[in-house]
Parts: C-alpha cells; structure tokens; sequence
C-alpha cells in the first residue's frame, strides 16, 4: 500500500504531524547543529573524567608502594592494633586506613557486620 494515494487530496500538515513526511533539509541541519553543540559541551567533562581515573590510578599505585613497603618493614598486622591486640580505631568508618599490611582482613569482617541495604 503506497504511503500517499494519489486519488486523495495531500493535507501535507496532517501527514507531517502523523510523522509521515519526512523533515526538511533545514530542520535536519539545525538538529545536526543542536547535537554537536551538546558533544562539545561535553567534550570538557570527557576530559575531565579521563584525567581524574588516571589521577585515581596513580593514587592507588602508591597506595600498593606503600602497603608493599610496610610488609618489606616487618609490619604483618593492623597498624592500629594495641599492646593488648585490640584494634584502636576501624577500617571502615571516619578516616579509613588506605594502607593496611595485615594479612588478616579486619575490613571484611566489618563490612559484614553493617547493616544490609535490605535491612537485614
């Protein structure tokens, strides 16, 4: 079935409105023009986000020199375990430890003690 009988007159604003003609050259241009200004504004953000997850690659790099460093001193536990072996402070609340040489996963064993986000 053909999209425009012949035999009917055309009511080209209805068919437009229906979405059956396609749009004209220059309203296809200004849209073109409309989405690249957006990718270009977008551009700066791209950028951004690409030097902050290699500044966040380089910190993690030193955090493992680090770690490494520690185990390399003899450190092999928590470096907030007390003379009495209690810990003085936790992994994961307040200012958490980035560099732990402990073999010993304190931090899991905290975060399995939160609550669940379901509550549980």
């Amino acid at each position: 079935m053909p999209l425009i009988d012949r035999a009917k007159p055309v009511d080209i604003d209805r068919m437009r409105a229906e979405g059956q003609i396609p749009l004209s050259p220059a309203r296809i241009s200004e849209d073109i023009s409309k989405v690249r200004e957006k990718m270009e504004q977008l551009v700066p953000l791209f950028e951004e986000t690409a030097q902050l997850q290699k500044d966040s690659s380089a910190l993690v790099e030193k955090l493992l020199d680090l770690n490494t460093t520690l185990k390399a001193l003899g450190f092999e536990d928590c470096l907030y375990i007390d003379k009495n072996k209690k810990k003085e402070r936790y992994c994961l609340q307040g200012d958490w430890c980035w560099v732990c040489p402990s073999a010993i996963k304190y931090w899991k064993w905290e975060w399995d003690e939160l609550p669940s986000a379901s509550g549980g």
